[in-house]
């Protein structure tokens, strides 16, 4: 941890490096442990370990500069609490729902989900919305579905028993085939809400891997095909000799659209840019906001020395434009190497 800080301390970017490390981090605290026993042994050690971290970033940076860090792993803290305290309440003791209430300022921004969910987890979704409503009135959840686990278990023909770790768009789709029969491509995407041109074809082929073959690909029936749509000639089944040597298995995760848009580098960093700007924008106010009027040359020095990442003189000077757009700020009328501020 010296050595890493010690790089960190060298570098010019550590807006940059925040972002990237809350989005990393948000990965690790959101990872779910498969038994109670492995979640409570490694919970506490885990977030001590982060909290570790934050701590010496916080004495290099400031507290602001953690603070959503510091925020996250206090929203896992809460929602352990509040995960044990529903737990206490089930709806049904043969399905267990844990689900983890987060705050949305603290972490990334995560993509909705238009997932129709089985209707055992749909009863258990509204179940937990009525608790969470009468514990806390006002709040709202918004769920994201993208993020949620599922571990189903399974008995194969074969007599092979296994748990599936699955997401659960993944564990929507075995939950929506048909025992009878191969059930098409539409039917799956009619049952689960999901688009059948760009978000199941992932899933199916994580699902339908040579490596997994958990699912069997195969044409419908002559009388299910649909002539009008290629796609909808193809039918899935579950593999019914379908064996693992681990009891447990972890489905492998599909590389969906949405999910590699939301992770891209490129995607973060325009984040980060467009965070400066704004930075650029509160520094340029408050400074006009207090000397009323200054030369071009010292708001250019002033600004400098409030901002906490580099700027280039080009940004900074199209940042005072666009105030200047927005009415924050006009030119001087007699000297036009000044600002004024307008109130």
């Amino acid at each position: 941890l010296d050595s890493g800080m010690l790089l960190f301390r060298f570098s010019r970017n550590k807006d940059v490096f925040e972002a990237f490390y809350r989005r990393e981090l948000s990965s690790r605290l959101l990872a779910r442990e498969t038994s109670q026993h492995e979640k409570r042994r490694s919970s506490g050690a885990r977030l001590d370990a982060e909290r570790r971290v934050i701590a010496a970033l916080e004495k290099e940076c400031g507290a602001s500069y953690v603070s959503k860090l510091e925020g996250m792993c206090k929203d896992v803290e809460l929602a352990a609490d509040l995960a044990a305290d529903y737990a206490r309440r089930p709806l049904d003791a043969a399905l267990e729902l844990a689900p983890t209430v987060l705050t949305t300022g603290y972490w990334p921004a995560y993509p909705a989900s238009d997932l129709a969910l089985p209707h055992v987890l749909d009863r258990h979704k509204a179940h937990f919305d009525a608790f969470y409503a009468d514990k806390f009135q006002g709040r709202r959840l918004a769920w994201r579905h993208s993020l949620d686990r599922c571990l189903l278990r399974a008995t194969f023909p074969s007599g092979h028993r296994h748990d599936l770790d699955a997401s659960l768009p993944q564990a929507a789709i075995l939950l929506a085939l048909d025992p009878a029969r191969p059930t098409t491509l539409d039917r799956i995407a009619a049952a689960t809400n999901l688009d059948p041109k760009t978000d199941l074809p992932p899933l199916l082929a994580s699902l339908a891997s040579r490596k997994l073959n958990l699912l069997l690909a195969q044409q419908a029936p002559p009388s299910r095909q649909d002539d009008d749509d290629d796609e909808g000639q193809h039918a899935y089944r579950a593999n019914p000799a379908f064996a693992h040597k681990a009891y447990l298995v972890t489905l492998p995760a599909p590389d969906t659209p949405a999910a590699l848009r939301h992770h891209t580098n490129d995607t973060l960093i325009d984040a980060v840019a467009r965070d400066r700007q704004y930075a650029i924008d509160a520094a340029i106010v408050r400074v006009m906001k207090a000397r009323k009027t200054l030369p071009h040359h010292l708001l250019f020095a002033e600004i400098l020395a409030r901002l906490k990442h580099p700027a280039t003189p080009a940004s900074i000077k199209a940042r005072i434009e666009s105030l200047i757009d927005r009415e924050y700020l006009e030119r001087d009328p007699h000297d036009t190497q000044s600002y004024n501020y307008l109130a």
